[in-house]
């Protein structure tokens, strides 16, 4: 059809001006028969460019100029045709006629009719009110390619810009259109901002759903005539032509003639509102069928003890299950086979020496479409168990059913003669607009009987030589639904409607091309029908990032789904409209935006590609005297910082350890940095203090930690939170180191503290963290690093020994630390055996865990780092604890909040499940490292650290490891124990996922081998 309408987008008034809608002041009623003035011309819309000066000629010499305003397309929704008609149907007529004597005649092609003048002139005898009726709103058009005209199409909601005050604020859930709707008319056509485009020749979203001229001029008869068609008397044409109409349409499909009621035989059809009510109805039938059968056996039966056992079966990628849920019997939804096919398998078969209480199979739903993948049940084989088990046989083709009005799709309904019912929408691909889904029966006395409620004043002479179809379905009243059929088939032809479904399975075929191309993506299932699934590559996740990207961007509009864990999108083609150029912008819009989400996907380089001192040549040389502006400092930290970061949080840095975050995490540090204590003691901040006495026992209790460390517990013991690792080691060092001092008071007040502290020795594993050997630096005493075994580890009798050889010496043994997972290679040492030697030997013994200290007497550092002016003195001193004694600084800050935050937003379970799939990403790397036998793995994998390295010399592992950092694709560091130099992959950051596991041993790899070639000698 030619895009006639562009121009009526175009129309101007004498004053250059563009005609606004005007639609609030016309009345109410709508008068369909007016319509047939707007497309009466071989071209759309009337010509409205050629006819635009005369028809505004007639307004002004009747003295309307503020009519002619009224008379326009809008421009905000250039796919609505807007128009509001003043003339009576009396002018209306004689125009009509006039564009007949001109020649006008129908065009019948695939694209749609341009003119219905003719259904005029057989009502023009109507009712007078009608001939008199004022059109004040139709909605003529749905012609959405007209939008390239204009832009974009927004598909969900409009964008407003920004001093379009009638549109701010309009967001979808937000009760927008509550709020725009006035007290009186407005001309702002708020109700269009909220509307999503069907007919969008880009909307691709769940199912097409049918339109066209003369569906809709049908429609509007059918609401002007207003008859309530639930009986023949009713309506008698209302009736007879919805029978003739499913006959027409059943012999297009080529349905068994014991479907059609011209057979002169039981079967016939009805128009059903949709798909749903059609599975009900069959459904509902085939329990009357099996209640009748048993009365027939058994006059006595209790009818409540049949339904308890009936039990009813489909696939489970079935839409209509709802209908299970309506009737009063079970439906069991059967697992589909790998084509995403019901597959041949007998419902339970009443076998004769089954106890009374066994099940009734009663019903089978066999689906030629499935809405998620529009998978096809092998119908011819069903039908056959059906029939030899006596259960009814229903056929759900709501979708696809229109296509078998092609013959080379008739192969895909192949059985239909062993269904009981059929069902397909032609509301969804046959131009056909909602409501209309054609439902035959082979026998509907079933059905009748199920809804058969006959009170006199609905009773009539002609009962039984009609259908009354309020005996067919769910509501008593009914609707004029077979004129649009009438109308559509007339209007259209057979050939058209063909060639209509044949064009847009033709398109979803291009969009699969398209996606076969891009050798990123990959089609789920069989493109048999104008419906395509396709996914990425790779994760859901994935893939549910994509999708939320595109319907963000609201150029097109698609819907996912998810068969067997594995979730897809999917790209039906809706509008009639659509062409070859909307399927290539609609691809285009798929694939750059895939681009955007696997960039994200794969972050650029862990480390940043600078030199030292690149900073300072970016930076000026002074401050700036006068303020800037906020959004040139935003500019400028992506601009001269980002480049300079390393990305810790990269799914792919695997380098020194594990750095945490998280959202709760991150707006509790911005609470604490807003409310901007300095809780160094109770009086200086309550909350800060008590709220960390709080979580430091709430976290102690989650590591079951024994009582004495808790504040709870009432004794000594007590949590606080340091800034680092470190800075636990050197407090507790000063606390070990105090505890000495004093004790030697104690037993001599004239003692020399120099003299004690120069004798001072502590002990520690050689695979101690470093921070360990820096405490005995700062607190000036002796720290000795004593060899570990085999394993790595510190044993006790290593610690005894050295003990006894320091006292022998005259030193003092104080202090001990045991690691539990070394920096170096996660090794645990056996704390158990540590302790008792600790205990025996009466020297301090701490444990660095790398997490928040607890402890079992706080007075010995307290007293250690009590400095108490008059200043920081308060009232409230002794009933809790002044943390500025128990840390090295004296401010701190309101560090607790982070705890609290991540504690209740995640919850226990939550924070232990993320432990545990870091740690099993890290035996999944370990398996990729051991399936390589040029790799060997140094040490235990035990928690969420892999140590690893290549088979060969340690330079051959510096070599590879410079390679993999100087890559940048991930980042690692490596470690060296007893003269073996390996790497170490940590899995870091709680974006980590399999797939960039696999990634960072991919690249370990690959990278290995060039590396190895490269220490091969030439042949």
């Amino acid at each position: 059809m030619p895009r006639g309408v562009e121009g009526a987008c175009r129309i101007r008034n004498s004053s250059g001006e563009r005609p606004r809608t005007t639609v609030a002041r016309r009345p109410a009623d709508v008068n369909p028969l007016l319509l047939a003035r707007k497309i009466s011309s071989t071209h759309e819309a009337f010509q409205l460019r050629g006819r635009e000066q005369s028809y505004q000629q007639v307004c002004e010499l009747r003295g309307e100029q503020r009519l002619w305003k009224d008379f326009a397309i809008t421009r905000k929704y250039p796919h609505l045709l807007l128009v509001c008609v003043p003339r009576p149907l009396t002018e209306i007529s004689k125009g009509c006629r006039r564009a007949r004597s001109r020649g006008g005649h129908l065009k019948n092609d695939a694209r749609g009719i341009t003119d219905v003048a003719d259904c005029h002139d057989q009502y023009q005898y109507g009712p007078r009110s009608l001939q008199l009726t004022r059109v004040k709103f139709l909605l003529l058009k749905s012609r959405a390619n007209l939008l390239a005209t204009h832009g974009k199409p927004t598909l969900r909601r409009h964008r407003p810009r920004h001093g379009d005050e009638a549109v701010q604020g309009v967001r979808q859930g937000d009760g927008g259109l509550h709020r725009q709707l006035p007290g009186q008319h407005t001309r702002q056509p708020s109700l269009c901002l909220q509307v999503t485009h069907w007919h969008s020749p880009r909307f691709h979203a769940y199912f097409p759903t049918a339109n066209s001229y003369p569906a809709i001029v049908a429609d509007m008869l059918s609401g002007a005539i207003a008859c309530i068609g639930f009986s023949w008397i009713a309506s008698p044409a209302c009736t007879e032509l919805e029978v003739v109409m499913l006959d027409w349409l059943g012999k297009m499909l080529e349905l068994p003639p014991e479907f059609l009621a011209s057979s002169g035989g039981k079967g016939g059809g009805v128009i059903q509102g949709t798909a749903s009510e059609a599975t009900l109805v069959a459904l509902l039938g085939a329990k009357a069928r099996v209640l009748r059968k048993a009365r027939q056996e058994n006059p006595d039966v209790n009818e409540n003890d049949i339904v308890s056992k009936l039990v009813g079966y489909a696939s489970s990628a079935l839409v209509g299950e709802r209908a299970g849920c309506w009737a009063p019997s079970r439906l069991r939804l059967l697992p589909t086979d790998a084509n995403n096919r019901l597959p041949r398998r007998r419902p339970a078969r009443r076998h004769p020496q089954r106890p009374p209480e066994g099940l009734i199979p009663f019903y089978a739903v066999a689906t030629l479409g499935t809405t998620s993948s529009c998978a096809f049940d092998p119908l011819e084989e069903l039908g056959v168990v059906c029939n030899q088990e006596g259960v009814w046989l229903h056929v759900d083709a709501a979708y696809a059913g229109s296509a078998f009005i092609c013959p080379e799709y008739r192969y895909l309904m192949a059985g239909i003669e062993h269904a009981d019912s059929f069902n397909f929408n032609p509301h969804k691909w046959m131009l056909v607009n909602f409501d209309c889904s054609a439902m035959w029966l082979k026998d509907p006395n079933d059905v009748v009987s199920a809804f058969n409620v006959d009170p006199l004043y609905l009773k009539h002479d002609q009962q039984g030589s009609a259908p009354d179809y309020r005996h067919w379905q769910i509501p008593l009243g009914r609707r004029f639904r077979a004129l649009k059929l009438w109308f559509v088939f007339r209007l259209y032809g057979i050939a058209n409607l063909q060639a209509h479904i044949r064009r847009q399975i033709a398109l979803a075929h291009e969009f699969e091309d398209h996606v076969k191309s891009d050798s990123r993506f990959e089609i789920y299932g069989e493109v048999t029908m104008g419906l395509v699934c396709f996914r990425l590559k790779g994760s859901n996740e994935l893939n549910e990032t994509l999708l939320r990207r595109i319907n963000g961007h609201g150029v097109i509009h698609l819907v996912p789904s998810k068969i067997r864990d594995t979730y897809f999108l999917r790209l039906a083609i809706c509008s009639r409209f659509t062409e070859s150029h909307d399927i290539k912008l609609s691809w285009n819009e798929v694939r750059s935006l895939a681009d955007e989400v696997l960039a994200e996907e794969r972050p650029g380089p862990c480390l940043p590609n600078v030199k030292p001192g690149y900073l300072r040549e970016l930076l000026p040389e002074s401050a700036p005297e006068q303020p800037e502006k906020w959004q040139d400092v935003m500019a400028d930290v992506e601009r001269l910082i980002m480049p300079g970061i390393t990305h810790w949080h990269s799914p792919r840095f695997h380098a020194y350890y594990p750095t945490a975050n998280s959202y709760p995490a991150i707006v509790a540090d911005m609470l604490s940095a807003g409310i901007a204590c300095k809780g160094f003691a109770w009086i200086a901040s309550p909350a800060c203090t008590e709220l960390e006495v709080v979580m430091l026992d709430w976290l102690g209790k989650m590591l079951d930690l024994p009582p004495e460390f808790l504040a709870i517990s009432g004794g000594k013991g007590g949590g606080v939170i340091q800034g680092t690792a470190s800075e636990s080691t050197l407090v507790t060092l000063l606390g070990a180191k105090a505890r000495v001092v004093s004790k030697a008071r104690e037993e001599n007040p004239d003692v020399n503290e120099s003299d004690i502290v120069s004798r001072l020795v502590g002990y520690a594993s050689s695979q101690a963290h470093s921070s360990v050997e820096r405490a005995g630096l700062l607190g000036g005493v002796k720290l000795r690093l004593l060899p570990t075994d085999a394993n790595n580890r510190l044993r006790a009798d290593a610690l005894q020994d050295a003990i006894r050889s320091d006292r022998q010496q005259g030193l003092i043994p104080f202090y001990a630390v045991a690691t539990l997972g070394t920096t170096s290679s996660c090794v645990f040492d056996p704390l158990e055996e540590l302790g008792v030697v600790c205990n025996q030997e009466g020297v301090w013994l701490h444990v660095d865990a790398a997490y928040a200290g607890q402890l079992k007497d706080h007075e010995d550092f307290a007293n250690f780092f009590n400095v108490d002016p008059l200043y920081l003195k308060s009232d409230r001193r002794g009933s809790y604890p002044d943390f500025r004694h128990w840390q090295i600084p004296l401010g701190r800050r309101f560090r607790a909040l982070k705890l609290w935050f991540v504690f209740r937003l995640y919850g226990i379970a939550n924070l232990q499940a993320h432990i545990r799939r870091h740690i099993a990403l890290a035996h999944e790397f370990e398996d990729y490292v051991k399936s390589d036998s040029r790799f060997e793995i140094y040490g235990e994998v035990i928690m969420g650290l892999v140590c690893f390295r290549l088979k060969g010399s340690n330079e051959l592992n510096e070599i590879l490891l410079r390679r993999i950092n100087s890559h940048g694709v991930i980042h690692l560091v490596p470690s060296k124990i007893h003269d073996t130099y390996f790497l170490r992959l940590v899995v870091c950051s709680r974006l980590t996922e399999s797939h960039d596991i696999k990634q960072s041993w991919n690249e370990v790899r690959s990278l290995a081998d060039e590396v190895l070639a490269e220490e091969r000698p030439d042949n």
